[in-house]
C-alpha cells in the first residue's frame, strides 16, 4: 500500500492512490496531503509531528478507542458501586430478623 521514494533529506512514505474502499477520496487523504506536504519543506521532520499524529490517529483510531475505554470503564465501576449499594440493601432486608421480635407495650409506644 506504501511506495518509498528518497528526498533529499529523509525517507518518505506515500500512499499508493488517494482512493478509498469505495471509489472516493479516502476519508484520511487529505491529512496525509497535509503530513507530505509538511515533510516536503520542512526542514526538521519534528515540525510535522502534530501532521503525522492527526494522521495515523485517522488510521488506526487509537485516542479514540482509549478515550471510548476510559469512559466505559468509569461507568462500569460506577454501576458497581451503585450494584453493590443496592446489594447491601436487599441483604440488610434479608437478614434482618427483627420482625420476628417480640416486643412489649413500652418498646411499641417508643418505636
Amino acid at each position: 500500500f506504501f511506495l518509498v521514494h528518497t528526498t533529499h533529506k529523509s525517507l518518505i512514505k506515500e500512499m499508493a492512490s488517494g482512493f478509498g474502499a469505495k471509489g472516493s477520496e479516502g476519508r484520511c487523504y487529505p491529512l496525509w496531503q497535509g503530513f507530505s506536504k509538511c515533510m516536503s519543506t520542512a526542514r526538521d521532520p519534528s515540525e510535522c509531528k502534530d501532521f503525522r499524529e492527526d494522521y495515523l490517529e485517522c488510521l488506526h483510531h487509537k485516542k479514540e478507542f482509549q478515550r471510548t475505554n476510559a469512559v466505559q470503564a468509569e461507568a462500569d465501576r460506577q454501576r458497581g458501586e451503585e450494584a453493590g449499594k443496592i446489594l447491601e440493601k436487599v441483604e440488610k432486608h434479608i437478614w434482618d430478623t427483627s420482625w420476628g421480635e417480640v416486643k412489649g407495650k413500652d418498646e411499641e409506644e417508643k418505636a
